[in-house]
């Protein structure tokens, strides 16, 4: 593994895992950063008709009330028509896309002026390359991200989540809303989470080569140069691109990100009449003078009518 080197207390030394944890920890907060900009940022997951790559969709229906009716013939028997079946309505289609675009990577000039130096061979000094970023802190960033503290990672759920240890989310969109007849609204929301409340790791700064061949300590602020120059846009080609590990779908995958569902009601109330005025009134229209009818309208609680999930492939 390439570690990064650092100074402590005036000698050269690698980084501990402490030391990779922070900085693989502070990459992630800033993909999660680059992620809230909205759909035009690359990995981002968002609701839309149109655009990038679609990842899947969701149909919400809700039952609604039929009335059936018959003229009254006067023949003596009974003119009762039958009950009718509820019907069912789509009230809206929800359509899921990601964007999945490249960035472009840093070139030989970006990496010689922000990379980090590392021990090549156990006795040289060299500045990483793609190679040694992507093996020593974007997989692990990229690890913890999928199956670790999920800062950089969405989710679907109806409030604020708390997977991965304590953090803070942010609120993105309506994912999905799920309309009943009686039975109440439920509203799926997509998080996305920024941050932790407990900082892993030691915060230790790399060294980098300056142009004079010296050996100089380097930020690692999210927005410094190393995390935004050469780190990021790696994550982002490695998880996109160069992996599947930052893609997302509707329906399959391999990590749970959250279930969301589509239900309706399936019990009915009946009720009956012989329209001589305004009837059968209500939320149904007038019935014709000297007809039967019958109403079914949905009621009771709701059952599953579509139930997916949000996954990370």
């Amino acid at each position: 593994m390439s570690l990064p080197l650092k100074y402590d207390s005036g000698d050269l030394r690698e980084y501990s895992t402490a030391d990779r944890n922070r900085l693989s920890y502070l990459l992630r907060v800033a993909y999660a950063t680059h992620l809230s900009a909205g759909s035009g940022a690359e990995g981002s997951v968002y609701v839309a008709n149109s655009g990038n790559t679609s990842i899947g969709s969701l149909v919400d229906h809700k039952s609604t009330q039929e009335i059936n009716t018959n003229a009254r013939n006067n023949s003596g028997g009974t003119d009762y028509p039958s009950y009718p079946s509820l019907g069912t309505s789509s009230v809206a289609t929800f359509n899921y896309r990601q964007n999945r675009n490249s960035v472009t990577a840093p070139d030989a000039a970006a990496l010689n002026a922000d990379s980090y130096v590392f021990i090549h061979d156990t006795s040289h000094i060299k500045v990483a390359g793609s190679t040694e970023i992507l093996n020593s802190i974007v997989d692990h960033a990229i690890t913890e991200l999928r199956s670790g503290d999920e800062v950089g990672s969405y989710r679907i759920a109806t409030s604020t989540p708390n997977s991965g240890g304590a953090g803070t989310y942010t609120e993105i969109s309506t994912w999905f809303t799920d309309t009943t007849y009686s039975a109440g609204t439920t509203t799926y929301k997509l998080w996305l989470k920024r941050s932790l409340s407990s900082v892993p790791g030691t915060a230790s700064q790399p060294l980098r080569k300056t142009a004079g061949h010296q050996l100089k300590n380097q930020d690692i602020q999210v927005t410094g140069d190393l995390i935004q120059d050469v780190l990021l846009p790696l994550m982002i080609n490695r998880g996109l691109n160069g992996t599947t590990n930052l893609q997302y779908n509707v329906g399959s995958g391999s990590i749970d990100r959250g279930s969301f569902k589509d239900t309706k009601q399936t019990s009915d109330t009946t009720n009956q009449g012989f329209a001589t005025g305004s009837q059968p009134g209500g939320t149904f229209s007038n019935v014709s003078n000297n007809h039967y009818w019958r109403t079914k309208i949905p009621s009771g609680s709701a059952s599953d009518d579509g139930v997916t999930n949000l996954y990370l492939v």
